[in-house]
């Protein structure tokens, strides 16, 4: 009987989805998820140029292909954190 008495008190509405009125009268919990959670805080600069990353690394000399004659060589690079652009140089001096 109360069933019956559910089944006549849920009326489809076109504003109301069958989820929300199976909710509205009681029937299942919403579920809840837990808010995700990024590592990532944004980009640095306001435009290109503006912030940019220098790292500077030695090249063994078994890494180089071609004849080093005694000379070390680096390897230099820059990113630009606001469009991610890379760039990359090999350069005998630490200047």
């Amino acid at each position: 009987m109360e069933l019956q008495k559910l089944q006549e008190d849920i009326t489809l509405t076109d504003n109301l989805c069958i989820g929300s009125q199976i909710r509205k009268n009681g029937f299942k919990e919403p579920e809840k998820r837990a808010k995700s959670y990024t590592k990532y805080f944004g980009m640095g600069g306001k435009y290109p140029g503006d912030k940019v990353q220098v790292n500077i690394k030695y090249l063994p000399k078994e890494c180089i292909k071609f004849p080093t004659y005694g000379n070390r060589y680096y390897q230099i690079t820059v990113i630009d954190e606001y469009s991610r652009k890379r760039i990359l140089k090999i350069v005998k001096e630490k200047k």
